[in-house]
């Protein structure tokens, strides 16, 4: 027998819970900007973007909300000098991951360099 197909029928035969991938977010409003560095454009340092959402937490790997995530939205935590916030946006900062620690909330418009 399939080996995957008897880990499914153990499962549920017993009941299991398997867990499913988080679905894809799908972008929604003006993304907000992310640098590594204040002078976007100039090819040195990353660059990222994030659409609205309650990121629980933003690593390298994975940007998931509670709903679903972004995979790797290419920020690199605390590697980042500059925000482009869209007019009509905010984004809040937290120093840990599930909204808690210290935070920094921010409104739009901020370009990088005013950041």
């Amino acid at each position: 027998p399939d080996p995957m197909q008897a880990y499914f029928d153990q499962a549920e035969e017993e009941s299991a819970y398997i867990p499913s991938p988080p679905k894809p977010c799908a972008a929604a409003g003006e993304p907000t900007l992310f640098f590594q560095h204040c002078d976007p454009g100039s090819k040195r340092g990353w660059e990222a973007e994030l659409h609205e959402g309650a990121y629980r937490k933003v690593t390298v790997g994975s940007c998931p909300t509670m709903e679903c995530s972004v995979g790797d939205c290419g920020i690199r935590g605390r590697d980042m000098s500059c925000l482009d916030i869209p007019e009509g946006y905010k984004v809040t900062i937290y120093s840990r991951p599930d909204f808690q620690g210290e935070s920094l909330t921010m409104f739009g418009p901020k370009t990088p360099q005013q950041t």
